[in-house]
């Protein structure tokens, strides 16, 4: 009976977790690139033109060749070295994953390879990556973002969360 407890630990650790990593981040990719597709539709010709969805969000379409709302879009003239980083990243969290016990984190970092995956795709595709999303309360104006970066930072923080909460004990 012990052997076969031991089993399905090693199954469910080294088989069954990483599938579920990989059909989250697999999921995420997917409806990043779906909804990139659509936002393309409702801006086409990569316009910058602004069609307001009502006085609060608003789609866009906006080529971003750098990091984070264009940081260090000037210091590297290929996109090559964002593509090598976000490769070496992706599978580092996936090899990491492979040592989470809870599926918050497991779900955390299947959002945030994902959304690097879809980010890396556009690099990759397009020669940078497709923000679409504007959002602007009064005065205030946040950078136009994307779902891959909506998973990224939700990942990030499910993952956050979970580390804190297991060192607090």
């Amino acid at each position: 009976m012990e052997m076969k407890g031991k089993i399905n630990n090693i199954l469910l650790r080294y088989c069954i977790a990483p599938c579920f990593v990989v059909f989250i981040a697999f999921f995420t990719f997917l409806l990043d690139l779906a909804t990139k597709t659509v936002s393309e539709v409702a801006v086409p010709n990569g316009a910058l033109e602004v069609r307001g969805v009502d006085s609060f969000i608003n789609i866009v379409n906006v080529q971003n060749h750098g990091v984070m709302f264009g940081f260090f879009s000037s210091l590297f003239p290929s996109q090559l070295p964002f593509i090598v980083l976000q490769i070496l990243i992706t599978l580092t969290l996936f090899i990491w994953s492979i040592s989470m016990q809870d599926i918050a984190s497991r779900i955390g970092v299947g959002l945030i390879i994902g959304g690097a995956i879809g980010n890396t795709y556009d690099r990759i595709v397009r020669g940078y990556v497709l923000d679409f999303i504007d959002i602007h309360l009064t005065r205030y104006h946040y950078p136009a973002f994307n779902l891959a970066d909506v998973a990224i930072v939700l990942g990030v923080i499910l993952v956050y969360s979970r580390f804190s909460l297991s060192t607090a004990k």
